[in-house]
């Protein structure tokens, strides 16, 4: 009798759906006892566990389908103090509930701790189960931590937090499965059998009793209404079998109502319930002994679900990826610890855009990029992610991007990245919140080109020992200086490629010369662009002691003609000619009959207006004047 009542039972709500989905393993053997899954979005998930006194946390940022191991303290390092429980606001938040002085310390999803801060040190309570440990946040800044038989409460990150005593009879037992909506709205389930819950900030609670038959194992909100409980009961009527409970409130907890009363399994053992609802009808529950089930309409029915490894697993939970459930199980052989992930049958019907440009491992880009890859068929929306990391820990962009059916082609423009930098990016087809990631690609920017401060270009008189300077460029590690005689600098008179400062003393430069000069910076990527060239004109060395020439050239700017007036200036012995020089260096016109010019107060006038416009240098004998041609 028993026995056929058992199957009665059973066989109401229990179904096997043959359908295209498949379970794949994601990571194996990560030798834990799953405590959480939690995913922000579609994208970014961590997963915690832990084996004795240690922890491990690992990152996935593409919907569970890689992970990367983020932190292991291994019994050593920042580890020591027995990691208990986590939460994961944000994409880049991780704050980590500790047992030894109650320590909640923030990591962003490189692992790296942020800050660190100490709940209450010295209060402990005989209860051990570190699952009843507790912490969730709302935000990044308002969070709800439960240890014992107290609460606490934060609106800072936990720089400060408030502690609350709820007044409860039996204090052997402890408070469990917190939940905050936001500082003023926060509730909690106490092993005493019994829900609390507040609007006033802690300062007042409603109780509400849970069926005392029952023992609750979990506790999840969908939204800031509607949540559920999952327990479980003996059924003494059937055998030595427990009957799997659901209880479901609309009301942030005020009533409770059972939805799902029956054996989903009889092998299934208590300790390890966890339950995840992706809306009102969709959702996975997860139970001892490799117990899964899966409903589609809200618990009227539910189909069983067997996944490798778990005919003894005694530990799971559960999270969702988007649209898809991701499941940590743990054997009692202490061997396993793997995730697997659900490909349903739209996952297996998309493809992943191929990536254009920039083509993986290229080099020498520009800060400003243009990103591209192809269209997947029919799909209309993509995700777009540049990072620093091929983790993608450090993501600097993420969007989404909705597109026409009829491009054929998708872009995404980026601007201001850093120079010498290396980046790493893809795309992703997303569909019915089912993503499907491209390969990542990296590429390398380049240096930024150079530029001069000092001297100005077109400077003239410049001694023979002077300082050049330039302008520092983000992450140069040296810079390469070049002066000529030509603008081709065929003719060079300093080049040099390790200088560390942004400025270099020239000495001993030859007198009565133009000189072009240049510089770039260096960084592993290799070297940076040139600086534009500079040009610069030295002095006599015999006349620098003498009193500087007034102008002789006149007028000055000119259009048709310059006359050159030397007056007190030159001696008749100096002159040999006249030159007139353009930047590049090149000599446009030359005056060999230059007789009398000498001679006080005599004026010699010279055709320019064939020149075209821009500066030039007057040459004549040991003097050299700039004009400019308009």
């Amino acid at each position: 009798m028993k026995i056929l009542l058992f199957l009665a039972v059973f066989l109401i709500n229990f179904s096997i759906l043959k359908s295209e989905d498949k379970w794949i393993n994601v990571l194996e053997n990560a030798q834990l006892l799953p405590v959480k899954i939690i995913c922000t979005d579609s994208m970014n998930c961590v997963f915690f566990g832990r084996s004795g006194n240690y922890g491990k946390i690992y990152y996935s940022s593409n919907g569970g389908f890689n992970w990367n191991l983020i932190f292991d303290n291994n019994g050593s390092g920042d580890w020591r103090f027995n990691p208990e429980n986590i939460a994961y606001p944000h994409f880049n938040s991780i704050f980590l509930l500790a047992r030894n002085e109650n320590l909640v310390i923030k990591y962003n999803n490189a692992g790296k701790a942020l800050d660190s801060f100490n709940l209450d040190a010295s209060y402990t309570h005989s209860w051990t189960q570190h699952r009843d440990r507790e912490i969730m946040m709302s935000d990044t800044l308002v969070g709800l931590a439960n240890i014992g038989n107290r609460v606490y409460l934060t609106k800072d990150g936990w720089k400060t937090y408030k502690i609350i005593t709820p007044d409860i009879s039996d204090t052997s037992v402890v408070i469990t499965s917190i939940h905050i909506k936001d500082e003023n709205n926060f509730s909690f389930y106490h092993r005493n059998r019994n829900y609390y819950f507040t609007i006033d900030g802690g300062e007042t609670f409603e109780i509400i009793p849970i069926d005392s038959g029952v023992n609750v194992w979990d506790i999840y909100f969908l939204n800031n209404d509607i949540g559920y409980i999952i327990a479980h009961r003996f059924n003494y009527q059937v055998g030595p079998v427990r009957n799997t409970l659901i209880f479901k409130t609309i009301d942030n907890g005020k009533s409770w109502d059972i939805i799902l009363d029956t054996i989903i399994a009889p092998e299934m053992t208590p300790g390890a319930y966890q339950i995840h609802m992706l809306d009102e009808n969709v959702g996975t529950l997860v139970g001892g002994h490799g117990v899964i089930a899966m409903t589609d309409d809200g618990w009227k029915t539910f189909k069983r679900v067997f996944l490798p490894r778990t005919s003894i697993v005694s530990y799971s939970s559960i999270a969702y990826s988007g649209n898809r459930p991701i499941i940590a199980i743990r054997g009692n052989e202490m061997t396993s610890g793997d995730i697997f992930t659900l490909i349903d049958s739209v996952y297996m019907n998309i493809g992943a855009p191929e990536l254009i440009s920039p083509t993986d491992l290229s080099k020498g880009l520009l800060v400003d990029v243009t990103f591209r890859w192809t269209k997947v068929n029919d799909i209309t929306k993509y995700v777009f992610q540049l990072a620093k990391d091929d983790k993608f820990t450090q993501i600097i962009h993420d969007n989404t991007l909705e597109v026409s059916e009829m491009q054929t082609s998708l872009r995404w423009d980026v601007s201001g990245l850093e120079n010498c930098t290396d980046y790493y990016w893809r795309a992703a087809s997303l569909k019915e919140q089912t993503i499907k990631w491209s390969p990542t690609y990296t590429f390398r920017t380049r240096l930024e080109q150079g530029e001069q401060i000092t001297p100005e270009d077109n400077t003239i008189e410049i001694t023979s020992d002077t300082t050049l300077s330039w302008h520092p460029l983000n992450n140069a590690e040296r810079y390469h200086l070049q002066l000529s005689l030509d603008s081709q600098y065929n003719n060079l008179i300093f080049s040099q490629d390790t200088l560390r400062s942004t400025e270099h003393r020239i000495v001993d430069l030859p007198d009565k010369s133009l000189i072009y000069w240049r510089v770039r910076g260096y960084c592993f990527a290799g070297f940076g662009q040139w600086s534009p060239t500079r040009h610069f004109t030295t002095m006599n060395k015999a006349s620098v002691s003498e009193p500087i020439s007034v102008s002789f050239i006149h007028p000055n700017p000119a259009s048709e003609y310059i006359t050159i007036q030397t007056s007190e200036v030159l001696e008749t012995s100096e002159v040999s000619g006249v030159q007139i020089i353009n930047t590049l260096g090149e000599c446009v016109i030359e005056l060999a009959d230059v007789q009398h010019l000498g001679d006080v107060g005599h004026l010699k006038r010279i055709d320019v207006s064939n020149l075209p416009r821009g500066v030039y240098y007057v040459r004549i004998g040991s003097r050299t004047q700039m004009f400019v041609k308009v």
